[in-house]
C-alpha cells in the first residue's frame, strides 16, 4: 500500500477535505518512521500556521528528532510590490523551488498548492508547460511528491482538479471528499489513479483524529 517511491501524486479535494492534514502526515511519518527528509512548500498559508495546526493532530514538527529532517518553505518572500499590491512571480518561485530541493535533497516533497501556481497563467499552453516542468523536475530528483489541488464545491464529484493538465502530468491522483449526507458531512478518500499499482477503486471512509488521518480500507463510504 501507500504511494510508490518516486511517484508524483496529486492530492485533490474541496476546502476542508483534509488535503493539508494528509500531506503533513505524509512528511511527518516519513521523518518519524523512516528517517526520511521532507520539504513542504506553501504558496499562500504561512508555514508557522501549518506547523501549529499539525500539533493538534499529533504531529510536532518542532521536535528535535523531526525539525532537522523536515523543512517548511513559504513563498511569501518571493512576492514583489506591484501596482495592484503583492504579485506572485512564478519563474522566481520555480527557480527557488528547484534550488531548495537540490540543496536539501529531500525524500518527500509537498507543494501547496499546484492549483494556486497554475492559476497565475492566462494561457493553457503556458500553464501546461510550467506544471509539467515542476512534475518532470520532481521525477528527475527521484523524490516522492504530493501536489495539492483544489476542487471548487460546485465541481465536486465531477472534476478531479480545477485544471485537468494537473492530473495528466502526475503518476497518481488521490481524491479527498467532504460529502454532505443528510444533516452532516462525511470525509472520504479514493485512489482515482496510481500508475504501476493494483489499487482499490472503492471510495473509503476517512476520519481526522487527534492522532492524524484514519482510513478504513475494509469499508466503503456509501
Amino acid at each position: 500500500g501507500g504511494i510508490p517511491n518516486g511517484h508524483t501524486v496529486v492530492v485533490s479535494g474541496t476546502s476542508g477535505s483534509g488535503k493539508t492534514t494528509l500531506t503533513t502526515e505524509f512528511l511527518y511519518e516519513g521523518a518519524a518512521e523512516y528517517g526520511e527528509k521532507g520539504m513542504y512548500f506553501t504558496i499562500e498559508e504561512p508555514a508557522e500556521n501549518i506547523v501549529e495546526t499539525s500539533k493538534h493532530f499529533g504531529m510536532d514538527f518542532t521536535a528535535e528528532d523531526i525539525s532537522d529532517k523536515v523543512r517548511f518553505f513559504e513563498e511569501l518572500n518571493l512576492l514583489r510590490a506591484g501596482s495592484g499590491g503583492e504579485v506572485f512571480e512564478p519563474d522566481k518561485f520555480v527557480e527557488e523551488f528547484k534550488r531548495q530541493i537540490e540543496e536539501f535533497q529531500p525524500d518527500r516533497v509537498v507543494l501547496d498548492s499546484i492549483t494556486k501556481f497554475a492559476m497565475i497563467f492566462d494561457s493553457e499552453a503556458l500553464r501546461r508547460e510550467k506544471v509539467s516542468e515542476i512534475a518532470e523536475f520532481l521525477r528527475d530528483q527521484n523524490c516522492t511528491a504530493a501536489l495539492l489541488s483544489e476542487i471548487p464545491y460546485e465541481a465536486s464529484g465531477e472534476s478531479v482538479s480545477r485544471y485537468q493538465i494537473i492530473e495528466f502530468v502526475a503518476d497518481g491522483v488521490i481524491l479527498l471528499g467532504y460529502e454532505r449526507t443528510e444533516s452532516s458531512r462525511t470525509r472520504t478518500i479514493e485512489v482515482f489513479k496510481m500508475r504501476r499499482t493494483d489499487h482499490s477503486s472503492d471510495i473509503h471512509p476517512l476520519k481526522i483524529t487527534d492522532k492524524g488521518m484514519r482510513t478504513y480500507p475494509n469499508q466503503t463510504a456509501f
